[in-house]
């Protein structure tokens, strides 16, 4: 396990099963996640690189980014109240 976190990311398409492994074994390890979405970045697969950097945030113990939760519960408070939202997050994902 070890080992495959210290993959660079241009090793990861070709260890790709071994990546899918280390998520089922360690489900909640960010880096895990983070190394199977570069892998499936690879592969351009993009759809599960996305769903796999997005596990990758929500469970980064010391995260930069808003998780999953946090956006959620964000959009949540702000639903109805006529507030102008600014989703930067889905302009840059689509124009990726």
């Amino acid at each position: 396990f070890d080992a495959l976190m210290a993959l660079p990311p241009e090793a990861c398409a070709e260890r790709i099963d071994d990546l899918r492994w280390a998520v089922g074994v360690a489900p909640t390890h960010a880096r895990a996640h983070w190394l199977l979405g570069t892998a499936y970045h690879a592969l351009n697969d993009f759809g599960a690189a996305r769903d796999a950097f997005q596990k990758s945030v929500d469970l980064d113990t010391m995260p930069w980014r808003a998780t999953g939760p946090v956006l959620a519960a964000a959009r949540a408070a702000l639903d109805g109240t006529g507030a102008v939202v600014a989703d930067a997050m889905a302009a840059l994902r689509d124009a990726s």
